[in-house]
C-alpha cells in the first residue's frame, strides 16, 4: 500500500472540537491557516518503509524533523492511542497477543499551538507459514516452449534477502535463481537444447520465508522439495477433448503446416445429449483445437449407430472432404458417406456412393487428385471398387477389381489410394487366393483406361499374410507401401512390418520391425520428409502398445530407429509439415491424440 509523504498540521483546539480536527484527517484547519516555517515540524514512522510485516515485537521509532523537537509524541494504532513516547520516541509493540491482520499506525504531536500528524504506516501481523502452491513444468508430456522457465509459485510473498542463488537448482541446466518482483515466485531459465530429456529440479526450504519472517513449510517437513518432468522428443495433444472416441483418427495438413483431424466418437459429451456416433473434425489454430462445423451424421441416429472409417483430406481451397462408414449394430450393410466442407456448412457429395449393391463394405481410402476432386476406393465381397467427383457426380475408375476373380477372399481390412501432383492414381488393396490361403498385396494404377498390374504380389516371409497396409508415392513416381503381418491365431505370436519399393528392376522389400513378444503389430502409416525420405510408423499391439517411428535415410538400404512417441492399438495416420516436421495421429483408448516433434 503507498501513502503520500505529507504531514498534517492543525491548530491547538479545545477538547470540545477535537473530534472535528480527527475527522479532518489531513491539512490545516478549516479557516485554512497554516504554521510559519518557522513552526513547522514533520513525523515519520519507521523511515522509508510503508509496510511492516511482523509476528513477533515491532521496534517503532518516530523521526521528528524540522523547527524543534516536542517533548511527547503520541502513537495511535487506528483511533486508540497506543502509547506516549518521549526522546527518542521508540516503542517495542509486541504484537503476539493481536490478530492477523492488517493495523495502520499514526504518530501525533503538538508544537507552539500546532498539532501536527505523520502519514499512516502500515503494519502486516502475520504468524501463517508460506506454502509452495505450484511448481512447474510437471508432468510426463511437457512442451519445450513452456519448459524454458522453470519455477516455483508460493502462497505469498517472500522475503528477497532469505532467498539464495542457489535456493533453486535444475539438474542439467544450473543457473542463479531468481525471485519475482512480486516476490510470488521464484524461477530459473531452462536452455532449450536441453530438450528432449529426462528432467528434474529442487528447492532448498532452508532459510526462505516470508516478509513476516515465517519459515516455509513443507508437509512432513523435508528440507527439500523436488520433482520431475519430461521433455519428450514428440508433444502429444490431446484432440478430442471430452468425446469418447470409438474409431481411428484420420490426419491432413493445412497450407500453412497446421493439422485437420477427423474421428468418430459418441455424442453424449454435447449438450444437449446426442445418441449414438458421430463425425467429428477439428484444426488447430493459436487456441487449441477448434471444431469445423456441427457434428455428422446421416439420417436419423439412434443410440446402435456406429460409424466407422473415418477419413479426410483437404481441397485446394483448404477446405476438409471428409469420408465415413455408417450403419447399425448387429445390423448388416454400412452407407459409405462424402461430405465437403464449403466454409460454413457440411455438404453432401452425392448419395450413398455404395446404395446401388447394398453390400457389407469392409473399408475404404479417400485421396484428393491434383486437379482437386475427391477419389474413394471401397471394398466389399465382391471386389474393389473405385470413383471420382466430377462436376455434380461420382464417375466410376474402371470396373471391379479383383485379384483372383471367383476363388479369392477380400480382406476386410481398407485399402489403400495414392495420388501424386502428375495426377498418377494408384490402388492397393489385400486379398488371399482362398478361403484357406493367406492375404496378399496386390497394386494397380490407373492409366486413364484402365487399372494395370504394378509388379507381382506382396507378402512377408512369415507365411501369415497381409494384415494392415500403407501406401504412397514416391518423388519418381513409384510406390511404396508397408504392411504387418500378425501372429498365428493359437500359435507363435510373431509379428513383423514390412517395406517394399517398386522399380524398374522390380520390388525391393525389407523387414523393419520383428517381434516375436506378446505383440501384434497394427496400423503402419507412411509419409516424406522435405528431404524425399521415407517414415513408417506403427504401432505394436501388445501390452503397453508402443508407436514406433523409422525413417529411410536417402541412399541407405536400411531404416533407422527414430522415436518411441507413444501407446495406442488402432490403425495410425501420419503427415509432414514443414513446420512440425512429421506428425502422427492415433487413438489411445478413448481419446484421440496427435503428435509432432517437441521443438
Amino acid at each position: 500500500m503507498s501513502f503520500l509523504s505529507v504531514f498534517h498540521r492543525f491548530r491547538a483546539a479545545p477538547v470540545a472540537s477535537l473530534g472535528v480536527l480527527m475527522l479532518l484527517g489531513c491539512g490545516s484547519l478549516a479557516d485554512g491557516s497554516a504554521p510559519s516555517p518557522s513552526d513547522e515540524i514533520k513525523l515519520d514512522i519507521n523511515g522509508p518503509r510503508e509496510t511492516d510485516h511482523v509476528r513477533g515485537p515491532l521496534l517503532v521509532t518516530v523521526k521528528v524533523t524540522g523547527a524543534a523537537t516536542p517533548d511527547k509524541v503520541q502513537l495511535f494504532r487506528g483511533n486508540a492511542l497506543l502509547a506516549t513516547l518521549i526522546p527518542p520516541f521508540q516503542y517495542t509493540w509486541d504484537t503476539a497477543d493481536e490478530k492477523e491482520g492488517v493495523y495502520p499506525l499514526k504518530a501525533r504531536a503538538e508544537w507552539n499551538g500546532w498539532t501536527f500528524e505523520s502519514p499512516l504506516h502500515t503494519v502486516v501481523v502475520d504468524r501463517t507459514p508460506p506454502v509452495v502452491k505450484a511448481v512447474w513444468p510437471v508432468g510426463h508430456n511437457v512442451h519445450v516452449t513452456e519448459s524454458v522457465a522453470i519455477r516455483v509459485t508460493f502462497s505469498e510473498p517472500m522475503l528477497p534477502s532469505s532467498v539464495r542463488m542457489d535456493q533453486l537448482m535444475n539438474r542439467s541446466y544450473p543457473v542463479s535463481a531468481k525471485l519475482s518482483e512480486d516476490g510470488m515466485s521464484l524461477g530459473v531459465p531452462q536452455s532449450r537444447s536441453s530438450a528432449p530429456n529426462q528432467d528434474d529440479a529442487s528447492l532448498n526450504l532452508e532459510g526462505l520465508t516470508d516478509l513476516a519472517g515465517n519459515p516455509l513449510l513443507e508437509p512432513g517437513g523435508p528440507k527439500t522439495h523436488s520433482w520431475t518432468w519430461k521433455l519428450p522428443l514428440f508433444w502429444t495433444s490431446a484432440a478430442s477433448g471430452s468425446e469418447a472416441v470409438t474409431d481411428g483418427v484420420a490426419l491432413a495438413l493445412e497450407a500453412n503446416g497446421n493439422p485437420v483431424v477427423a474421428y468418430s466418437a459418441k455424442g453424449y459429451a454435447e449438450s444437449p445429449p446426442l445418441p449414438g456416433e458421430h463425425l467429428f473434425v477439428k484444426r488447430w489454430t493459436s487456441e487449441g483445437w477448434t471444431r469445423v462445423g456441427g457434428l455428422l451424421s446421416v439420417g436419423p441416429v439412434q443410440a446402435s449407430t456406429k460409424l466407422r472409417n473415418p477419413l479426410l483430406v483437404l481441397g485446394s481451397d483448404g477446405n476438409p472432404v471428409v469420408a465415413f462408414l455408417q450403419g447399425r449394430e448387429g445390423e448388416p450393410g454400412r452407407m459409405l458417406q462424402v461430405f465437403r466442407w464449403d466454409s460454413a456448412t457440411w455438404q453432401p457429395l452425392g448419395s450413398t456412393l455404395n446404395g446401388a449393391q447394398q453390400r457389407e463394405v469392409h473399408g475404404a481410402a479417400l485421396v484428393m487428385d491434383s486437379e482437386g476432386r475427391p477419389i474413394v476406393a471401397w471394398s466389399d465381397v465382391e471386389g474393389l471398387h473405385v470413383a471420382r467427383w466430377e462436376v455434380n457426380q461420382w464417375v466410376a475408375l474402371g470396373g471391379l477389381q479383383r485379384g483372383t476373380p471367383g476363388a479369392g477372399v477380400v480382406s476386410a481390412q481398407p485399402p489403400s489410394l495414392a495420388v501424386d501432383g502428375a495426377g498418377r492414381v494408384v490402388l492397393s488393396w489385400a486379398e488371399a487366393g482362398s478361403a484357406e490361403g493367406a492375404p496378399e498385396l496386390y497394386l494397380r494404377r490407373w492409366t486413364g483406361t484402365l487399372w494395370e498390374p504394378l509388379g507381382k504380389t506382396l507378402k512377408g516371409d512369415t507365411g501369415r499374410g497381409i494384415r494392415e497396409h500403407a501406401l504412397l508415392l514416391l518423388p519418381n513416381g513409384g510406390p511404396m507401401v508397408a504392411w504387418s503381418e500378425g501372429p498365428e491365431p493359437f500359435g507363435s505370436w510373431e509379428s513383423s512390418v514390412y517395406e517394399g519399393s517398386l522399380s524398374e528392376t522390380g520390388w525391393t522389400m525389407a523387414a523393419v520391425w520383428r517381434s516375436a513378444a506378446r505383440a501384434e503389430a497394427r496400423g503402419p502409416a507412411l509419409a516424406l520428409d522435405a528431404e524425399g525420405r521415407a517414415l513408417v510408423a506403427w504401432n505394436d499391439g501388445g501390452e503397453g502398445s508402443g508407436i514406433y517411428l523409422n525413417w529411410f535415410p536417402s541412399g541407405s538400404s536400411s531404416w533407422s530407429d527414430l522415436a518411441v512417441i507413444g501407446s495406442g492399438s488402432a490403425r495410425l495416420s501420419m503427415a509432414v509439415s514443414p513446420l512440425m516436421g512429421p506428425l502422427i495421429a492415433w487413438t489411445d483408448g478413448a481419446g484421440a491424440r496427435v503428435a509432432w516433434l517437441n521443438k
